[in-house]
């Protein structure tokens, strides 16, 4: 029921992006009108623009950040417990720092390498893939330690079967829910650290905002009482965030139901 509503939640989001060129057709078209900093954009067009790059930087950089965390679990478990709990050791320091802070670090190298200018939507895209392995390689190590417990592994290595074998054949065949399950719920955080790193002036320009940018630079219009400029990206944001949490929450309890 859980991931039903999310799935409800994402589909209107989906909707509503679709007809995103119909709603940038004019003021006449947007009911919250033209944007005040920017007369020639309405604010459904920018709010809805922010949607599909906010949805771009959650879902590339999610997936990226579960393909290394698959990558570097497998690799840890293919050669041996000591390679397992150094990867496990790394994850954990890595865990240990706040991406936001990374983030802006990181911001700062760009901005100082270009010359000033801010960093562009590809750039973003693979800083949060690099910051975002840690928590999924922890998660997925969980998971392939709590299957290999399970008798018929416990057989099939008895049997002399190869330990690639073993982890391609047998253990991430069981896991595939709940790495979908983690790319989910990873890309709703992956959303929101990019947004606060934006809100705060450290992430995509003002040419090309993500909602979180958009957020950013229009938050003082509501101290003007143009709160029709800022609730509809905030809106958006909030029902973005939530749509993804429910269904990998909802994917993630049928998975854990399924294993007992």
């Amino acid at each position: 029921m859980r991931a039903l509503a999310g799935l409800g939640l994402l589909g209107a989001l989906a909707a509503l992006a679709l007809a995103h060129a119909a709603l940038s057709g004019g003021a006449v078209a947007c009911p919250f009108g033209v944007d005040p900093q920017l007369p020639f954009e309405t604010v459904c067009a920018q709010a809805v623009g922010g949607l599909w790059r906010s949805a771009a930087l959650g879902l590339t950089a999610g997936a990226g950040g579960c393909v290394l965390a698959v990558a570097f679990a497998l690799l840890g478990r293919r050669l041996g417990k000591g390679a397992d709990l150094a990867v496990e050791k790394l994850a954990e320091l890595f865990f240990a720092i706040p991406d936001v802070l990374v983030l802006i670090s990181l911001g700062f190298v760009a901005r100082a390498v270009k010359g000033g200018e801010s960093v562009s939507l590809p750039w973003m895209m693979v800083a949060l893939t690099a910051i975002g392995w840690a928590a999924p390689t922890r998660m997925v190590q969980n998971r392939l330690r709590s299957l290999e417990r399970l008798d018929f592994i416990a057989a099939a290595r008895a049997l002399g079967v190869p330990e690639g074998r073993l982890l391609l054949r047998h253990l991430m065949p069981m896991a595939w829910d709940f790495l979908l399950a983690i790319f989910l719920m990873r890309v709703p955080a992956i959303i929101l650290t990019e947004s606060t790193v934006s809100y705060l002036g450290f992430g995509l320009p003002v040419s090309e905002p993500s909602l979180g940018k958009y957020l950013g630079s229009h938050w003082g219009l509501l101290l003007q009482g143009n709160w029709e400029a800022v609730v509809p990206a905030w809106a958006l944001l909030v029902a973005m965030v939530l749509g993804f949490q429910q269904v990998g929450r909802g994917l993630l309890e049928r998975s854990e139901g399924g294993r007992r």
